[in-house]
C-alpha cells in the first residue's frame, strides 16, 4: 500500500490537486475548448489545404509559391492554438 498513490498518480493522465466538484467542472470546460480549438484548426487546414491544391492544379500557384506558402499556413494554425490557449 506504501506509495501506491504515488504510483498511480504517476500512471495517470490526469489528477486533481484539490478534488472538488468545482475542479471537475473546470477541467471539462477546458476540455471542451481545447477540442473547439482542435476542430477549428483541422476546419481551416482542410479548406487552406483545399484551396491551395486546387489553385495549384489549376495552374494559378506555382509549385515554389505553394511550398513558400505552405510554412504560413503552419504559422497560422501554430498561432491559433497560441491564441486559443490563453482563453
Amino acid at each position: 500500500v506504501s506509495g501506491g498513490v504515488g504510483v498511480a498518480i504517476k500512471s495517470s493522465q490526469v489528477y486533481f490537486a484539490n478534488p472538488s466538484l468545482k475542479s471537475l467542472v473546470k477541467f471539462i470546460d477546458i476540455s471542451n475548448s481545447a477540442i473547439g480549438l482542435i476542430r477549428q484548426n483541422l476546419g481551416v487546414s482542410i479548406i487552406y489545404n483545399c484551396v491551395g491544391g486546387l489553385l495549384a492544379l489549376a495552374g494559378f500557384i506555382n509549385p515554389f509559391i505553394a511550398a513558400l506558402l505552405m510554412p504560413l499556413s503552419s504559422s497560422f494554425i501554430l498561432f491559433s492554438t497560441w491564441l486559443g490557449s490563453r482563453q
